[in-house]
């Protein structure tokens, strides 16, 4: 044992060295390619194996009973080894298997074999654990040859409760590393047996120690826990119309093909079924936005089931578009016009045409029809269609058609001619002259050129001649207005040849010695304001020049 300090100290060394060095890499750069601490973490070994160098401190004294009462100090025993190995079930949870060993010089030492739970907890990269082992312990000592007291090598029952920071790979790929400390509370009981040859031997030992170690360590294996069930679910397609088909798809991964799992679907009505895909009824859906919840069942321990969620949209449908044109846009009464409408749905809806007209009929056929102008007034008529899907929502528009009444003659009407003057001869003032024959002259060449025209001559007479003071004297000439226009007809007649039928004779209101001439075309009727007809009564005064004055007795002397 004359090495074992020294080479215990330098073992010490390394590895406060060593884990360093961990350290520094572990916080600080990437560790070697080599190393177990390469990726974003270390599964757990499955097997562990630790060699270690320990310091164990005693505490205790042994009672020795024959041949009288004395009780000795256990002597420091200090440096020794552990070596041990563990099986863990998972990555938690396990079972140790420890051998140690801490012989002295002075026959103090101490040697367990134990086993037991051990759990770890994983940090990434770090190990920390808690394990507690029982079993049977080998005690040697206090032995003190001065004193004859000696105590044999004894087994008895062991309990060791502790904690440290599990391995920590760096070499062998990840395979071999060090564990930086353990720490551990023993207990022992022991019974020394009594010895006849020796002085003082004999009695019970109470031990109470603690232990402190490091050193090497290797893993081999892995525990894999199974991961966690994910679920993905995706909608197809995403936005749709009221009735159209959705298809809702789960996908999970890290199912255990030999557990039955089953699929659950919520948040929108119309959504069922247990399946990975399912279908959603969307003819009864609002317009808006759903979310749907999709769940995963393996059994029912954590990490067995998965949960997911998708939306969906459903939009309101959009209401039709219609254009509608008329064609003639122009038409007589009674004839017809096409009219063409084009609507059109978003969304393909089927679609129904009517037709209303503000005057006249329209026949409907689709998206034509026709529109019939009779009974219609001439005038600007409006044409509206109106499309509708099946949905109910409905679209118009308006198209104008101009109805034209046919072209007509202005009705014919009388026109006015050259009027006769009876002024000029006071003496005879019905009489018609010179100037008047000149003027029916051209009113008879008028009548000739125009066959189907007749003419109306409506004579006027003044107040006076209405009214005359002395009615019976000198001049007066009694209905002077009809005698005018007779007269005038008669020239019309007898001198220049113009059929009777085609001359009326009028009266008329005018405070003037004359007579009115109008023409009247076939068709027309004569109007004038104050006329009226001058009847039969009045007969045509023949023309005579005035009678001749006898002449002078001065002039008949000279023509003597």
């Amino acid at each position: 044992m004359k090495y074992f300090g020294v080479f215990a100290r330098a073992f010490i060394f390394l590895v406060l060295i060593t884990f360093s060095a961990v350290s520094q890499r572990g916080f600080s750069e990437q560790p070697a390619a080599s190393s177990r601490l390469d990726g974003p973490e270390l599964k757990p070994s499955r097997w562990e194996s630790v060699t270690l160098y320990s310091y164990l401190g005693i505490h205790s004294d042994v009672t020795t009973t024959s041949p009288y009462a004395v009780t000795e100090r256990y002597a420091r025993i200090g440096w020794g080894g552990v070596a041990g190995s563990s099986y863990f079930v998972n990555k938690n949870w396990g079972v140790t298997f420890e051998y140690g060993a801490h012989p002295d010089g002075d026959n103090d030492s101490a040697f367990t074999l134990e086993t037991g739970p051990i759990y770890r907890f994983k940090f990434k990269n770090w190990s920390p654990f808690v394990h507690i082992l029982g079993g049977r312990a080998l005690m040697g000592g206090p032995n003190d040859p001065k004193k004859n007291l000696y105590h044999d090598y004894t087994w008895g029952p062991a309990v060791t409760a502790g904690a440290g920071l599990g391995c920590i790979p760096l070499f062998f790929h990840g395979h071999g590393g060090i564990m930086p400390f353990q720490a551990d509370y023993e207990y022992d009981h022991v019974i020394y047996p009594k010895d006849g040859k020796i002085m003082l031997s004999g009695g019970p030992g109470d031990v109470s120690t603690y232990r402190l170690s490091s050193g090497f360590c290797w893993g081999v294996g892995s525990v894999t826990p199974p991961q966690a069930v994910s679920l993905s679910c995706s909608v197809s397609p995403a936005t749709v119309y009221p009735g159209d088909p959705v298809t809702i798809a789960g996908t999970a991964d890290h199912l255990n093909p030999k557990k039955r799992s089953s699929f659950s679907w919520s948040g929108v009505p119309g959504v069922s079924g247990t399946d990975s895909t399912v279908n959603v009824s969307t003819a009864s859906l609002a317009p808006g936005t759903y979310t749907i919840q999709g769940k995963v069942t393996e059994g029912a321990k954590a990490g067995q089931s998965a949960s997911c969620s998708t939306t969906m949209t459903v939009k309101a449908y959009e209401a039709p578009t219609v254009s509608c044109v008329a064609n003639p846009t122009s038409i007589r009464p009674g004839d017809t016009s096409s009219i063409t409408a084009t609507g059109v749905s978003p969304q393909n809806r089927p679609l129904t045409y009517s037709y209303t007209a503000s005057a006249g009929t329209v026949s409907n056929a689709g998206n034509s029809a026709t529109y019939s102008s009779a009974g219609a007034a001439p005038g600007p008529v409006t044409v509206t269609t109106t499309v509708a899907d099946d949905k109910g929502q409905t679209a118009s528009c308006t198209t104008q058609i101009d109805v034209v009444a046919p072209y007509a003659a202005p009705a014919p009407a009388q026109s006015e001619l050259c009027s006769l003057s009876f002024a000029r001869d006071e003496k005879r003032p019905v009489r018609v002259d010179n100037e008047a024959k000149a003027c029916l002259d051209s009113i008879a060449l008028t009548l000739k050129s125009k066959s189907d025209a007749s003419v109306v001559l409506v004579g006027h007479s003044t107040v006076e001649e209405r009214n005359p003071s002395k009615p019976n004297r000198g001049s007066h000439v009694e209905n002077a207005a009809a005698q005018r226009a007779v007269n005038a007809k008669d020239y019309l007649v007898n001198t220049a040849g113009i059929d009777g039928a085609r001359v009326a004779v009028y009266t008329g209101s005018e405070n003037e010695k004359k007579v009115g001439d109008y023409l009247v075309p076939a068709g027309a009727t004569f109007s004038l304001s104050g006329a009226a007809s001058a009847g039969d009564d009045v007969k045509p005064q023949q023309r005579k020049p005035l009678a001749r004055k006898p002449a002078t007795r001065k002039k008949f002397a000279e023509s003597k």
